[in-house]
């Protein structure tokens, strides 16, 4: 009846709450780091070690950037989560061997709708993609941090 409904700790200020944005897919604000993983394990089924460490991996990696909160869809790509940066920067990343990493500019709730063939049969404006291939994690830290106007060293 009412639309939908959400549960925030009865020590959130306001400033915690108003950090949410609505989407039509799943939200999952930054909490502690077990409770995030354990959501994704659950979300994913993961059951394989090797899954869950890469997850651990990815997670930290973009932790490690800082983002203001993480994004699960219910449809879309298959097995990836999101990690927002601000209103004009997403990454989606993926647990699944051979699937890359999407650093997503304007535009991202449209470009994250798409499949990825549509993405990559597309112009290529908007997103950058990245291969999970030796120095992925430093190109990833270089655009996030661009995008950002952080530091770049």
């Amino acid at each position: 009846n009412i639309g939908s409904s959400d549960i925030f700790a009865s020590e959130a200020t306001f400033e915690d709450y108003i950090k949410t944005i609505q989407v039509d897919w799943e939200l999952l604000p930054i909490g502690e780091r077990s409770a995030d993983i354990n959501k994704f394990v659950t979300k994913f089924r993961l059951k394989n070690q090797s899954d869950i460490e890469r997850l651990v991996d990815r997670y930290d990696v973009l932790v490690k950037l800082q983002p203001e909160e993480f994004i699960s869809g219910t449809s879309g790509f298959r097995r990836y989560f999101g990690a927002k940066f601000s209103d004009d920067l997403v990454v989606f990343e993926n647990l699944e061997y051979g699937n890359a990493i999407y650093v997503m500019y304007e535009d991202w709730e449209t470009l994250s709708q798409k499949t990825r063939v549509e993405l990559l049969k597309g112009d290529n404006r908007g997103f950058d993609r990245i291969v999970h291939t030796k120095g992925w994690k430093v190109q990833l830290d270089f655009l996030v941090k661009k995008a950002l106007g952080r530091p770049i060293w």
